[in-house]
């Protein structure tokens, strides 16, 4: 089954916004506002988790986000937020298959059945990686 990749090419200096993908990019330096964004709402996981609404929006209704605005507020204090961006991505899962294969394998066709639960789970139980 061939997998459908994107990979940006080029320098990409005129990306300024993020939709989400990519923020690493050294040109980005925010996330996209829904009014910058020409671009439907893909079926990502997190449009799905979050109903369609930009990441921003997210972020800036966030609890967290509030707390550091009325700490921030505060007199004497540095009206400059500067946010901690975290990404997390999720560890690939290893597995390993170990067959015996030795003579007794072959009675009562013992291999015929073995061969055939292999197949079933590598081609529909174990996720495509």
């Amino acid at each position: 089954m061939e997998k459908c990749l994107y990979q940006p090419q080029g320098s990409n200096d005129q990306v300024f916004c993020s939709l989400g993908y990519l923020p690493t990019l050294p040109s980005v330096r925010a996330y996209c506002r829904p009014q910058q964004s020409q671009v439907p709402v893909a079926p990502t996981k997190h449009n799905v988790v979050c109903d369609g609404r930009p990441v921003l929006e997210v972020i800036e209704n966030s609890d967290d986000y509030s707390l550091l605005n009325s700490t921030m507020n505060k007199p004497g204090k540095s009206s400059e937020k500067v946010p901690q961006i975290t990404i997390v991505q999720e560890k690939t899962v290893k597995y390993v298959l170990l067959l015996e294969t030795s003579v007794s394998m072959t009675d009562n066709d013992d291999w015929k059945f073995i061969n055939k639960a292999a197949q079933k789970l590598i081609r529909y139980d174990l996720p495509d990686s």
